[in-house]
């Protein structure tokens, strides 16, 4: 089962770059929490809304290494969304390799967005449900990476205001008030 969700994600990695993607995500039975420490095994699921990501940090990795990891937060459900931040902290990534992190946003069950992390972007932030972070390098020149990520639950979305508006027709006794969600663009 892990290799299909690895070739998946792999299948959409390669497919997505720099393109929005509207693939449904899968629910599976629930995956193991894993207690606050790093990660540091390919394939590894995290649920939680902080982390540290940890592979090969030191160490050389194969060209044509692949390895993904998947975070899903504990908090969020419904209109409740969490503004999830992903730090490159370490890297020795080789010239061949500068963006081999690749960041799918889940949003609302959805791949939606791939954000890439490298020597001139080291930071990303975005709100949703969680992500899929994807290591594939080229050559075998480099070191791996350390990665952490922390969410903070944002209630409404930060694209919704609540107000109070007052519709009017032709006949100004016949006014209503409600109250609306409003989207921001």
């Amino acid at each position: 089962m892990r290799t299909s969700i690895v070739f998946l994600i792999c299948c959409i990695f390669q497919s997505t770059i720099g393109r929005n993607v509207d693939l449904p995500f899968v629910e599976t039975a629930s995956p193991p929490t894993v207690p606050f420490e790093a990660l540091t095994e390919c394939g590894q699921t995290i649920v939680a809304d902080s982390g540290i990501i940890e592979y090969k940090l030191n160490q050389s990795y194969d060209a044509g290494e692949l390895c993904v990891f998947v975070i899903r937060y504990t908090q969020g459900s419904g209109w409740e969304y969490l503004d999830g931040t992903f730090s490159l902290e370490a890297d020795g990534f080789s010239d061949s390799d500068p963006f081999a992190i690749k960041i799918l946003r889940f949003y609302d069950g959805y791949a939606s967005e791939v954000f890439s992390l490298g020597p001139t972007e080291r930071i990303v932030s975005f709100y949703g449900n969680g992500a899929v972070i994807v290591f594939k390098t080229r050559s075998n020149t480099g070191t791996g990476f350390r990665l952490s990520f922390s969410a903070v639950a944002l209630s409404p979305p930060s694209d919704y205001l609540l107000g109070k508006d007052v519709v009017l027709n032709s006949r100004s006794a016949e006014s209503s008030n409600f109250r609306v969600w409003a989207h921001r663009r």
